[in-house]
């Protein structure tokens, strides 16, 4: 995911980033509550139902990356998402 965002493949790399938090997020669902993850994207709400005590800024976090990950699956909205990103 580094070498992606390295390499300016900035979708690509927020994708793999989104879905290793929710993998992760899906592990410990199923960890703590002992039933099958929610068919879910959003990280804040699985957060939330494995009863994770993170603070605000955390939850704040996990909602930003979610909010850009559903927009960047729509071509129309990636280059205003990639201009935030650009180093020149």
């Amino acid at each position: 995911m580094l070498n992606m965002f390295d390499n300016k493949e900035y979708v690509w790399s927020l994708f793999v980033g989104h879905l290793c938090i929710e993998k992760l997020l899906n592990a410990c669902y199923v960890k703590y509550v002992n039933d099958m993850a929610p068919r879910s994207h959003d990280l804040h709400k699985l957060a939330v139902k494995c009863g994770l005590e993170l603070t605000e800024e955390k939850m704040d976090l996990l909602q930003y990356i979610t909010l850009f990950n559903i927009e960047t699956r729509y071509e129309v909205l990636r280059p205003t998402f990639c201009d935030l990103f650009a180093r020149d």
